[in-house]
């Protein structure tokens, strides 16, 4: 009995000691599981990221081409045949107008222009928004299983899928392609940094891969809604087959849903969308379902969100002068869309809502009862996309028509009394605070730093490209034109054969650019010039190869 007694108190304290000791490990292990995405999100960090797949969901990834396919005869760049030509429309003439800016038409209307239309064998006065393009808009990308590893540590299993559509099919014919990961696909409580999703971009047609990552900051910087980045190098296993092979350096991109709404907004639940291929911001209707897939609804949001968005485009597109300027402030933040389209124009970003009316989201913010625009897929920023131009004459963009043919809301907008000035001062706001080349140009030595070494293990040549992309002159300005055969085709965009020659024109390196893009921007502020207004016409959809 006194035994007893005795060891009843050493066993309560060796109890009471082991379940402190079991408690601090797994307190620690659950904050090294769950860290904030703050932690994730480093632009100048590379993170190692390790994807395992079976052979059998390779295979399955890839997607089953639409009957409207990339024809014959090549596929984006040479050898390919083109047909048909970019229009490029030149510049305005020089300086001011004699009654001021107020009085600058539309350019869209000036007889010069042809009217252009995105569609298939269209008629050249027909609508302004064509079916979808072909391929572009039919793919789907079935998501597969696959373990994925961090920094040597297991976290689980994920869906992944391929993503994108330029990205994709420049990269087709070789192993380095854009994902989409999920993380809770398969485990609903699985979170990685305290995400559900996240995007790996394969920097298609970047050579200096962070034009994205700067784009995505500028826009930040700026006030603006945008994704955060971090970078990694990514490496595939496909069991039995391929064993950690090196894919090469990846932008890791923040995706667009609740959690990413909440850092800037206060009520996260509006209704968000991701028009594709939309040219303007077209009426269709009363009924909401036509609108569900041609404004690619991402959250639904509320039934009398859906009305009032078209409500907005029968705002947009129907309302005489007088009405659209009284009531367009209270659909739209007009000095905060200014912003978002000045600061396209600034980063001479024309895969956006300026040329191809798409990578770019729309958001119902409940609390204000307005909309607000922000960007996606920066990647072909600073005047990388070759269907509105040169690089050269990107530079020298328009601030106040940047967008390739009519845009309605954006022309709207313009017309209204004042607008225009109000326009210019938001150009002259960002270049004197976030679009300076000494900040802008720090930036890129930090990530060029960081990420050089990848990009040297990626290939030879990724390395070759990278140092031209960072050099501190511009080439010739001959060097820009498209060779003989290269380019996207007329009919369709080429294909299928090999991979061609990126996208038929080369992109200038960075700094220079800029620089250059400074310059030109100033001139228009100031009022000397009216700057480079884009216009491009496209070929049909192409037909599938028999």
């Amino acid at each position: 009995m006194k035994l007893k007694q005795s060891a009843f108190p050493l066993l309560l304290l060796v109890l009471l000691l082991t379940a402190t000791l079991s408690a601090q490990p797994k307190n620690q292990s659950s904050k090294q599981e769950t860290p904030n995405a703050d932690a994730l999100f480093v632009m100048d960090k590379v993170w190692t990221i390790h994807l395992t797949i079976t052979a059998e969901d390779y295979k399955k990834m890839m997607p089953e081409m639409p009957n409207r396919g990339f024809g014959p005869p090549g596929q984006f760049g040479p050898p390919g045949p083109r047909p048909g030509q970019d229009v490029v429309v030149p510049a305005p003439p020089q300086g001011p107008p004699p009654g001021g800016i107020e009085t600058i038409p539309r350019i869209n209307r000036l007889p010069n222009l042809p009217p252009g239309e995105i569609g298939p064998d269209g008629p050249p006065n027909g609508p302004p928004m064509g079916p979808p393009m072909g391929p572009m808009m039919e793919r789907e990308y079935p998501e597969v299983r696959a373990t994925f590893e961090f920094e040597g540590k297991p976290v689980g299993e994920i869906g992944l899928r391929y993503k994108g559509n330029s990205s994709f099919m420049g990269s087709r014919f070789n192993d380095k392609r854009s994902y989409k990961l999920d993380f809770n696909q398969f485990d609903k409580k699985l979170r990685f940094y305290g995400l559900t999703k996240l995007n790996l971009n394969n920097n298609f047609a970047d050579p200096s891969m962070m034009r994205e990552a700067i784009a995505y900051e500028i826009f930040r910087d700026a006030g603006l809604p945008g994704s955060r980045t971090s970078y990694a190098r990514v490496y595939l296993t496909v069991k039995g087959e391929k064993e950690k092979q090196l894919l090469g350096l990846y932008t890791m991109v923040e995706q667009v849903d609740e959690k990413m709404l909440a850092r800037f907004f206060k009520d996260k639940n509006g209704l968000l969308l991701k028009p594709q291929m939309v040219q303007g911001l077209p009426n269709l209707g009363d009924d909401w379902k036509p609108y569900e897939k041609r404004y690619g609804v991402r959250s639904e949001g509320k039934e009398a969100e859906a009305k009032r968005f078209i409500a907005f485009t029968k705002l947009v597109n129907d309302a005489d002068d007088k009405t659209f300027a009284k009531e367009i402030s209270s659909y739209l933040d007009v000095k905060s869309f200014a912003r978002f389209i000045v600061l396209n124009s600034l980063v001479a970003n024309l895969d956006s809502i300026l040329s191809m009316g798409q990578n770019y989201y729309i958001y119902h913010d409940p609390e204000q009862g307005r909309f607000q625009f922000f960007p996606w897929d920066l990647n072909m920023a600073f005047g990388g996309f070759p269907m509105a131009g040169t690089s050269w004459q990107q530079m020298e963009l328009s601030l106040l028509h940047p967008h390739a043919g009519e845009h309605k809301l954006i022309d709207r907008v313009l017309d209204l009394e004042g607008v225009k000035k109000i326009w210019l001062e938001e150009a002259r706001q960002l270049l004197e605070t976030v679009y300076r080349a000494e900040k802008i140009n720090a930036r890129i030595d930090a990530l060029s730093k960081a990420i050089r070494p990848a990009i040297a293990d990626e290939s030879a040549d990724a390395l070759s490209m990278f140092e031209k992309a960072m050099s501190t002159t511009l080439p010739d300005a001959q060097s820009q034109l498209p060779p003989d055969g290269g380019g996207f085709g007329g009919r369709g965009f080429g294909g299928p054969g090999g991979p061609g020659g990126g996208m038929g024109r080369a992109q200038l390196p960075l700094k220079p650019f800029i620089a250059k893009r400074i310059e030109t921007a100033r001139e228009q502020v100031a009022e000397k010039s009216l700057g480079f207004v884009p216009q491009r016409r496209m070929g049909g959809p192409g037909r599938r190869p028999n």
